[in-house]
């Protein structure tokens, strides 16, 4: 009896297993997943404004357009500042398609307060303003 329905459980996961990769809907817009022509660098954009799009507000470049913002954030920049490097900011801004980074300065253990003039000379390096990308 044990093997019967051992058998029938398995038959029964196989069977959600298949239906689950059939009844997926083949023709998903995931395109919003991807960089896309409303990711631009700031540079293109110029100052960034709220508007109204299809009735909601959103965020849009200087010319009223619809621009998305793609980037990431960094640890705390004083335990691994090695992070800031002209490779890093290449790889975000090209292969990424990021037009924003959140460079973390924390202001206890070591950051911010400790040695500001340091954080700032690390954090403001050429790179980032070659990339043409927002920090925050």
């Amino acid at each position: 009896m044990k093997k019967i329905l051992a058998w029938a459980l398995v038959v029964c996961i196989n069977l959600v297993l298949l239906a689950n990769s059939v009844l997926i809907p083949p023709n998903i817009d995931d395109t919003f997943l991807y960089g896309n022509e409303l990711v631009k660098k700031p540079s293109e954009a110029g100052a960034l404004q709220v508007i109204e799009y299809n009735g909601i507000k959103t965020l849009g470049d200087e010319e009223g357009n619809p621009i998305q913002l793609r980037g990431m954030s960094t640890h705390g920049l004083q335990w691994f500042p090695e992070i800031l490097n002209e490779n890093a900011f290449a790889v975000l801004a090209n292969d990424w398609e990021a037009n924003v980074i959140r460079l973390a300065m924390y202001v206890g253990e070591d950051g911010y307060a400790t040695n500001p003039e340091t954080i700032k000379k690390e954090s403001f390096k050429g790179s980032i303003l070659q990339r043409s990308t927002i920090c925050t």
